[in-house]
């Protein structure tokens, strides 16, 4: 009897053993956190079975905790809450909630909250990264979840260690491709992004629009106000055209005072129309500085068409270049077309 029962649990650690492995392995194949995420709670729900539970992740912002993935469906878990709800966050480390032992509630439930369960913070590198938490319906499965202790530590510090990985991976991709001022995509996102779109459209044989934005009279804003507030106008602009766009529109930095927007699948008339209600939404932009008003901002935009003006990235990028030193001699603060386009539209007229 005391044979068999030690063979089984031999035969046990060597299954739970190579839970690990395979978690691991997993893990490190995993290319996005969607992925890693759903390896985690399969996982978990492998190491408990019975249970149901969720990876949490913190937000952005810092200030809220949203579920990431589910097991089982917990229907009690709250999805987006403050940091300080949960008792394992608080403490920093892994926090059992059982009858008698400990009655302290986390807060993150709808309703009442369950009877058993634990919350295991994700952490990697100083950063708390939010918490895989697990319910345990029976007295009987929280024992058998306590018995996996070492178990569970070994899991949440592969899960802590994937999530941190991806993290960083999407912030060095986001950095190599975004602006540091703006935050919009950067000139080389641009010629990438481009270039895809222009395939796009002529396979599909669809037009597109570039637009050359460039904020006018901004070397003497900056001489008057300083660069401080000149990089503050230059985030602002850019966050009203972001604001403004579609969601498939591209708003990128071009560099400087300038900034490309490239409108997939748009007809003349109406990449005119979004045009002129960029230009409208930045003039009406009322600006402080250190509790000092600004002077008004407007912007001028040269615009080129593909097929219409031309069919390569860089010949669309120049014609909306000379289009837009046009509406400068013009007098700034207005739209103009390439001279192809001009030229076309009068010919229509």
């Amino acid at each position: 009897m005391e044979l068999a029962a030690t063979i089984e649990e031999q035969a046990k650690s060597s299954r739970e053993a190579a839970l690990l492995v395979n978690a691991r392995d997993e893990l490190q194949l995993c290319v996005s956190l969607r992925q890693a995420h759903q390896s985690i709670v399969r996982h978990f729900e492998a190491l408990l079975p019975g249970t149901r539970g969720a990876t949490l992740t913190i937000n952005n912002s810092r200030r809220m905790v949203e579920i990431a993935e589910t097991w089982n469906c917990p229907e009690k878990l709250s999805d987006g809450f403050e940091l300080d709800a949960c008792c394992g966050l608080r403490a920093g480390r892994v926090r059992w909630r059982n009858p008698g032992l400990s009655e302290v509630n986390c807060t993150h439930f709808q309703g009442e909250a369950p009877e058993s369960y634990l919350c295991m913070p994700l952490a990697a590198h100083g950063e708390t990264l939010g918490f895989v938490y697990a319910e345990c319906p029976s007295p009987e499965m929280a024992a058998q979840a306590e018995q996996k202790v070492s178990l569970l530590n070994e899991m949440v510090e592969l899960a802590s260690m994937s999530i941190a990985s991806l993290n960083l991976k999407a912030k060095l991709e986001n950095q190599s491709i975004r602006d540091g001022l703006t935050n919009l995509f950067n000139r080389r996102f641009m010629e990438s992004a481009l270039e895809r779109e222009l395939h796009r459209a002529a396979r599909q044989k669809t037009s597109l629009a570039l637009m050359i934005v460039d904020v006018d009279h901004f070397k003497m804003f900056n001489d008057t106000f300083g660069h401080e507030a000149g990089d503050a106008v230059l985030r602002e602009a850019a966050e009203c055209l972001r604001n403004s766009a579609r969601a498939e529109d591209i708003v990128c930095r071009f560099g400087g005072e300038e900034f490309v927007i490239i409108l997939p699948e748009i007809a003349k008339e109406v990449a005119l129309e979004r045009a002129e209600l960029f230009r409208k939404k930045v003039s009406g932009i009322q600006m402080h500085f250190r509790g000092d008003p600004l002077r008004k901002i407007s912007i001028s935009i040269g615009l080129s068409m593909y097929p219409e003006t031309a069919a390569r990235g860089e010949d669309l990028i120049r014609e909306a270049d000379q289009a837009l030193y046009q509406a400068k001699a013009l007098g700034r603060n207005r739209v103009q077309l390439s001279k192809e386009l001009s030229e076309a539209s009068l010919a229509e007229a």
